[in-house]
């Protein structure tokens, strides 16, 4: 019993013809869909290729001291304890 494509195609369609072609791609917003067995699949989302999707910017990073500083500041509190024990030794004491 021998079966054409388009009979085996519109009986997995309930007996609609097929919507596309085996091998077919479109886009339907940024999501790229394949047709497989006469019907469209989601293949991909936020397709870059086909579709055009342009991925939204990285935030950039936070510049400046600030930045330096929160990356830094157990460094320069220890830092800052140092000097101020330095200071401390170095300082003559008053007589009584």
């Amino acid at each position: 019993m021998a079966h054409d494509v388009d009979n085996l195609l519109a009986s997995y369609n309930g007996g609609a013809p097929p919507q596309c072609v085996d091998g077919q791609t479109r886009c339907v917003g940024y999501d790229l869909e394949k047709c497989l067995a006469g019907n469209w699949f989601l293949w991909e989302t936020n397709n870059v290729e086909i579709c055009g999707y342009v991925p939204p910017e990285p935030p950039p990073p936070e510049d400046g001291i600030w930045e330096w500083i929160k990356k830094n500041a157990l460094y320069l509190g220890a830092g800052g304890a140092a000097v101020a024990g330095v200071i401390l030794l170095a300082t003559p004491k008053k007589p009584k």
